[in-house]
């Protein structure tokens, strides 16, 4: 007998508990307090009690503040929105997670807003402005002038202004039709050299008679724009030329004569007679010895020089003998 209330008993239970897997665990109670500003924008969030995804929930009763919803954010029950009205609202939600039922009740209460501060503005003072300098055109106080140079010289142009940023000398044709600036005219006018073409003081050096008629003006400008000075031409003399040295005559160099020059007749020259005088004999040159150490060279420049003067004598004596003669 004991045995089959025992059996009936382990029967009662299984049987309960059957009946408690077949249907959701009992609901667990989550209270939740909040206190908002009206016209804020709120975002509450409650997490699930058990750490689960939430897997469904919808409202049980009561209403949240105007201008706010509610929905899920993976594991948490999520309050949102911006309340427009103070006052207290109270709601209640079923919350399922992981097949755990959770009831919350909420509590929201949203305060008035504070007036608005009034903010007394008061007129800042004008900013002294600092005035632009170039809102208007630059003002011409000076024009160059007409100069006048040899070739190859030099010259200056001035120009004065006022309020101008920039500065750009030009190079006008004599018929206007052709315009370069400085450093164009740098190119076409070589050799000549210009210095300060980007400043109110220009000097052309080594001017070529090539600029002769060539007008130059000054261009300033700034940020609202440009004015020209008026022109002023460059007149160049040309070098000049030198005069031909004259070719010097030749003088004229006389023909020679075709006459024989005549020989002039030898002048005959009459001597008085004179007596012949004696030829005289000469006498035997001793033959000398045997030279000695020197002495010979010595010996034979005597007998030369003897023998000369007799030949000299006898010629002379031949000729006044001829003489006599004729």
């Amino acid at each position: 007998m004991k045995t089959v209330k025992r059996i009936m008993t382990v029967l009662i239970m299984l049987v309960l508990l059957g009946s408690l897997l077949s249907f959701p665990a009992s609901a667990a109670d989550v209270t939740k307090s909040f206190t908002v500003s009206e016209l804020e924008d709120v975002w509450l969030t409650i997490d699930s009690p058990n750490g689960e995804y939430v897997d469904d929930y919808y409202m049980l009763s009561g209403s949240l503040p105007p201008g706010m919803t509610y929905g899920i954010n993976s594991d948490a029950l999520i309050l949102h929105g911006t309340p427009t009205l103070a006052g207290t609202y109270k709601s209640s939600f079923s919350v399922t997670c992981y097949y755990e039922e959770f009831i919350y009740d909420v509590t929201i209460k949203v305060t008035s807003a504070p007036p608005p501060t009034s903010v007394v503005v008061t007129p800042e003072s004008p900013t002294p402005t600092t005035p632009d300098p170039y809102k208007d055109l630059p003002k011409i106080t000076k024009s160059p002038t007409d100069e006048t140079v040899d070739e190859g010289g030099s010259c200056s142009f001035i120009g004065n202004y006022e309020n101008a940023i920039w500065a750009v000398w030009h190079f006008v044709s004599p018929d206007g039709k052709t315009d370069y600036a400085y450093d164009k005219a740098a190119d076409e006018f070589k050799p000549v050299i210009i210095e300060g073409g980007d400043v109110s003081h220009l000097r052309l050096k080594n001017i070529p008679y090539s600029l002769n008629g060539w007008r130059v003006y000054c261009e300033y400008s700034n940020y609202a724009g440009a004015v020209r000075t008026n022109m002023a031409t460059v007149w160049v003399n040309p070098k000049p030329t030198p005069s031909p040295s004259p070719t010097p005559t030749p003088t004229p160099t006389a023909a020679p004569s075709t006459e024989p020059t005549p020989t002039p007749a030898p002048e005959l020259t009459i001597s008085a007679p004179t007596t012949p005088e004696p030829t005289p004999t000469p006498t035997p040159t001793p033959t000398p010895e045997p030279a000695r150490t020197g002495s010979n060279l010595t010996a034979i420049l005597a007998i030369c020089a003897t023998v000369v003067v007799v030949a000299v004598c006898s010629t002379i004596l031949t000729l006044k003998l001829i003489g006599r003669k004729r």
